[in-house]
């Protein structure tokens, strides 16, 4: 084999061990596990089938934590997005370069923040005491709400958190592909007529469209892997309100011990983001078409 071909396979050997020692070998522990009954409790491990998968369909646990995570991502996607962008919009129209060197980088500081430190941020914002929040509603004399306790708005809760966080995600896909956009287009459309709301309708928007649904659609993504935040914040309660997939697997591999029966979890929720992936690749060639 010439040198040259050598150097070729160098160059992708970093990149395909990574990918098998980060994704293809856990992956496959994980399908291989999903059909035992292995728990931390037990030295033995046996193969019972689909044993796991049967047991799972049949889950009213699994049922709720399907909902819960699917209500999550239309209680935080759609706001983070179109607040995203509507504040990208308006930090691309701030001509003094020190106010938008000032306005940029706070509007994305959230996402630079790790969930922990988040979701205790809102915990304390939100605590029925002395929480900023309700400190709000105390002076216009409205009873105080117990945010975190409650299941009504437990949800809200934590959506309020991931919407505080991820906003800024948008804000910086927006504010990329705006000023990706060439000069001469943006004034030549100006010469024509197209200001404020025409400009953004049909400028701005369809020349970043292709950005904005990838964004969207990686983010519906992310959100199923959401843990974190509620972890720190409700722990999955009140009861089983804002128990997401991922926090239940926790659960089940780490309280209940069940490593099994929360890898065959693990499977459904891995189809699921495939299936989702797969929705944002097919949805990008049909914005490029």
């Amino acid at each position: 084999m010439r040198v040259g071909s050598w150097v070729k396979w160098l160059f992708i050997l970093p990149g395909f061990l990574i990918i098998f020692f980060v994704v293809l070998y856990p992956t496959i522990y994980l399908l291989y596990y999903s059909f035992t009954d292995y728990s931390l409790d037990k030295s033995v491990i046996s193969f019972v089938g689909i044993d796991n998968y049967v047991k799972l369909l049949q889950d009213q646990f699994f049922i709720n934590s399907v909902y819960v995570t699917f209500r999550f991502a239309v209680m935080t996607i759609p706001i983070e997005f179109a607040l995203g962008l509507a504040i990208a919009l308006c930090i691309t129209r701030i001509r003094n370069e020190r106010i938008h060197g000032i306005l940029y980088p706070l509007s994305i500081a959230p996402v630079m923040l790790t969930p922990v430190v988040i979701g205790m941020l809102w915990l304390i914002l939100l605590n029925p005491d002395y929480g900023l929040l309700n400190t709000i509603l105390k002076s216009l004399r409205i009873p105080p709400i117990a945010f975190v306790s409650d299941p009504f708005w437990a949800p809200i809760a934590v959506a309020l958190a991931d919407i505080w966080q991820w906003t800024p995600f948008f804000i910086m896909i927006s504010v990329a592909g705006i000023y990706a956009i060439r000069p001469e287009i943006i004034e030549a459309a100006e010469i024509d007529g197209a200001h404020g709301l025409l400009m953004i309708k049909n400028i701005i928007l369809p020349m970043i469209k292709p950005l904005l649904v990838f964004a969207l659609l990686i983010r519906l993504i992310d959100v199923f892997k959401v843990y974190d935040v509620i972890y720190i914040m409700t722990y999955g309660g009140p009861g089983i309100s804002t128990e997401v997939l991922s926090f239940r697997i926790w659960k089940i591999a780490f309280l209940e011990r069940n490593i099994g029966y929360a890898s065959a979890w693990g499977v459904v929720l891995l189809l699921m983001m495939i299936f989702l992936a797969n929705v944002l690749i097919l949805a990008i060639r049909k914005v490029r078409m």
